[in-house]
């Protein structure tokens, strides 16, 4: 037999098994399908989120400071500003207050395009200032805020001395 017409061994063909691409594809269609509805929240409902988080801390500190400094607390926010400080009484009858540091002032502030729409449970402190005192011998203050951003609408809730945040969105 001559040697261009004998039969070479059937070679193999590169590629990937149907098998191999529905494995992939099935990957796929599960991290679209987590992805997406993060990819549906917009910048202000994200910076909503970050000032409700940050706010919340604020009032959790201030509850835990009261506690164990046993001097009163208060956090005042104010409006015309949009900034919320923690401050702490200089001595047990809170005749004056001072900012706190726990190395860098206890001081937030709160984005152009954030809203504060309401403060239940806040005292008026001046024409556009609002504050709320937490008192270590006394009941734990029950008080409420709520941002907006854009669409997206939170509540800030301190109740019994514990801070949760709600989605108040519809």
């Amino acid at each position: 037999m001559m040697p261009w017409m004998r039969k070479k061994p059937p070679q193999r063909v590169n590629g990937f098994t149907l098998v191999e691409m529905l494995a992939v594809l099935t990957i796929l269609a599960v991290m679209t399908a987590v992805a997406v509805p993060y990819a549906g929240r917009s910048n202000g409902y994200l910076l909503l989120e970050g000032e409700c988080r940050s706010l919340a801390e604020t009032m959790s500190y201030a509850v835990d400071l009261a506690a164990r400094t046993r001097r009163p607390t208060q956090i005042v926010v104010d409006l015309a500003q949009k900034t919320c400080v923690l401050e702490i009484a200089r001595d047990q009858e809170a005749r004056e207050y001072a900012l706190v540091e726990d190395g860098q002032p206890m001081a937030l502030s709160l984005s152009e395009k954030t809203q504060v729409l309401d403060l239940q449970g806040f005292q008026s402190a001046g024409s556009t200032s609002y504050s709320l005192t937490v008192h270590p011998g006394a009941p734990w203050p029950s008080a409420a805020v709520t941002l907006a951003v854009d669409d997206a609408l939170r509540k800030i809730v301190l109740l019994g001395g514990h801070v949760a945040v709600e989605d108040s969105s519809n």
